[in-house]
């Protein structure tokens, strides 16, 4: 049985991401509640230890006001037949922490707020970080996220992390019965020079379509009876297009890079705009 680590701050998007995470775990995985709290540095006296240092608060006291917000955060959700578990875990920071107890986990899930643009950048802090450095597929929970559902949509653009993308989204896909929706942002190509050979009886949707089904089908032949198509033309404001072709459904998955991503970049800045903004629960895949 696999794992799903959620993170626990005690706010009510972190008990939305329990929630989400306990629904979509099901009876096939277990979900494991980590409230990650740091140990502060005693302050005063200058650089270095001496007179007039304030004392630090004490170890036990912040160790157990942890608890007290991980065991109230547990108190208000129904995991229904889950099995679910729970743990405190001190560590230099909390995306750190997160990022150590999702080693060998299936699943590392961050609720995030989105209240304006300044609570974004910086609530949104730990779940940029997660999703840079998680060590395996991340999935940012938005405030009363909708359920899963019966629609899962994962964007695609021929970048090295695509394939996982894709071949992650299918088998959740497959495993909850639901449809795969593949959106695929293209440009058009403006040449320069040299003849253009094209169908004069298609136009370039039609044929960026089936460049999407033959390479989507190639890739995850198992989910073909299930797959809708939404090939976007987009040159610019690509992550907004992609979050209105998302529209509706349960799920928006992504690769961590796209193919403008410097090298040593680990998350794309379309990947990361559409984790920002999205009202649905967006999953980051590494490749």
């Amino acid at each position: 049985m696999g794992t799903f680590v959620v993170g626990i701050d005690g706010s009510d998007e972190s008990v939305d991401a329990l929630r989400w995470a306990s629904a979509a775990a099901g009876s096939d995985h277990r979900v494991r509640a980590v409230t990650v709290w740091t140990y502060p540095v005693a302050v005063g006296g200058g650089l270095g230890y001496g007179a007039g240092m304030a004392p630090a608060i004490p170890y036990e006291d912040i160790e157990a006001g942890a608890q007290a917000t991980l065991a109230a955060a547990v108190g208000r959700v129904d995991v229904g037949d889950t099995e679910l578990t729970s743990e405190t875990l001190m560590a230099a920071s909390p995306s750190g922490g997160l990022v150590q107890a999702a080693d060998g986990a299936d699943l590392l899930v961050v609720g995030t707020r989105r209240h304006s643009t300044v609570d974004r950048v910086f609530v949104g802090s730990v779940a940029i970080q997660c999703a840079h450095h998680a060590p395996c597929p991340f999935v940012a929970v938005p405030a009363s996220p909708p359920p899963v559902g019966d629609v899962i949509a994962v964007a695609v653009d021929g970048s090295e992390s695509s394939p996982a993308a894709l071949r992650w989204a299918a088998a959740q896909a497959l495993a909850r019965d639901a449809r795969l929706r593949v959106i695929s942002v293209w440009e058009r190509v403006t040449w320069s020079t040299g003849p253009r050979v094209v169908d004069p009886d298609r136009t370039d949707d039609e044929r960026a379509l089936d460049l999407l089904r033959t390479s989507v089908e190639e890739a995850v032949p198992e989910a073909a009876g299930r797959i809708d198509y939404a090939p976007v033309h987009a040159e610019e404001h690509v992550s907004s297009h992609i979050l209105d072709a998302a529209h509706g459904a349960g799920l928006l998955v992504m690769g961590s890079r796209g193919r403008g991503g410097f090298t040593g970049l680990l998350l794309g800045s379309v990947s990361q705009r559409c984790l920002e903004a999205s009202e649905i629960p967006v999953a980051i895949i590494r490749d």
